[in-house]
This record gives structure tokens, C-alpha cells and sequence, in this order.
């Protein structure tokens, strides 16, 4: 078991329209808020609704799931932009007996036997 029921996650992460999704090309875009960064490593802009649903279907109960914004100051170059996070509490229900969806994988991968 990889969280106890009545456990907490809290997630932090970029949300849809970030500044860094903004300054893509095309050509790095791997998928729907999917993208690729020069040195290859990967990043994906989140929605409010896309996080919940994953959690959800995990059997977590959403506690906040809100957007975030900021604005990061360059005053060297001038320069003002807008950040854009998605900040989430997520539940496991106290009455969860057994993992689902996305997080019980693993677990019913190994829960089979094979012969």
C-alpha cells in the first residue's frame, strides 16, 4: 500500500498556459500540453480538470484543486511574466480498503500469479 487511508497528497505543479508553455515552438510539442525541452528531459502543463479526474479515478477525494498564478520579475532585462501553477490537496478516503485506477497498478500487477 502506498498510501494509508485518510493519507494527504499535495501536489504543485505548472498549470495550463505558464509562461514556459507559452515560449515552445511547435516542433517541441509531444502531445495536448505535452512538450520536450532542448536538453530532452519533459515537461506537461496541467488542467485543473485533466489533475482532478486522474485522482478521482484513483479514488482520491479532491480538498483544493485551484490555480495558482504569479508574476516572476527579471529587472535586469525588464522583463515580467506570468506563472501559472496548479496547487492540489488530495484525500484517500478513511473507509478505502484498496488502491484503484492509476495507483493500484503496481499492486495488482504483483497480487497475480503466475504458473
Amino acid at each position: 500500500m502506498v498510501l494509508k487511508p485518510g493519507g494527504v497528497v499535495l501536489f504543485r505543479d505548472y498549470g495550463l498556459y505558464d509562461h514556459a508553455m507559452m515560449r515552445f515552438k511547435s516542433a517541441s510539442k509531444l502531445g495536448d500540453n505535452f512538450y520536450v525541452r532542448q536538453d530532452g528531459t519533459r515537461s506537461y502543463f496541467f488542467s485543473k480538470e485533466f489533475l482532478a479526474k486522474l485522482f478521482e479515478e484513483a479514488g482520491f477525494q479532491s480538498v483544493v484543486n485551484e490555480y495558482v498564478l504569479r508574476e516572476t520579475v527579471n529587472k535586469k532585462e525588464g522583463l515580467c511574466v506570468a506563472r501559472v501553477f496548479l496547487q492540489s490537496k488530495f484525500i484517500k478516503p478513511a473507509n478505502s480498503q484498496t488502491g484503484s485506477g492509476l495507483l493500484s497498478y503496481k499492486s495488482s500487477k504483483e497480487g497475480k500469479r503466475e504458473d
